[in-house]
């Protein structure tokens, strides 16, 4: 635990790690925007679609308006849990080969293993920093699968 505190508080290690915190409070601020202004939208829109549930044949526009109402709500949950994976993962991927070099009180195996701990920290944040951006298409696709196996 000592060469992972000696890690971040390097000069490197602070950086990515303020770079990794910096683009995940921007992207979850992104989506949070994004997700409050289609909600006002979907709720200005509503009692222009309440109406169509009365027809047969324009029921599937109220449904949809409420799949995607359904989705929107999602999207905050789903953040949440994306976000903790991504913070569980990167924590055990750096400490695990981190642990395992000091515990062989070698200083050429601490120094081969903090790059590959580095490069390992860069590549699971650039693939869960592109997953919070896949969250609102999981939240669409979790909706419409509940949707189609239900409103059959």
């Amino acid at each position: 635990s000592e060469a992972i505190t000696q890690w971040v508080g390097s000069p490197m290690g602070a950086f990515l790690v303020a770079l990794a915190t910096t683009g995940s409070y921007i992207s979850a601020l992104a989506l949070q925007i994004i997700q409050s202004t289609l909600l006002a939208l979907l709720g200005v829109l509503l009692p222009l679609v309440t109406p169509f549930v009365l027809f047969p044949g324009t029921r599937h526009i109220f449904w949809g308006y409420v799949r995607w109402f359904a989705a929107l709500l999602l999207w905050g949950a789903l953040f949440r849990i994306v976000e903790q994976v991504m913070l569980s993962v990167h924590l055990s991927a750096l400490t695990e080969p981190l642990r395992a070099a000091v515990e062989a009180d070698s200083t050429w195996a601490l120094a081969q293993v903090i790059p590959n701990s580095l490069a390992a920290g860069v590549v699971i944040h650039l693939a869960f920093f592109g997953l919070q951006f896949m969250v609102p298409a999981l939240a669409y696709s979790v909706v419409n699968g509940v949707a189609q196996r239900t409103l059959r």
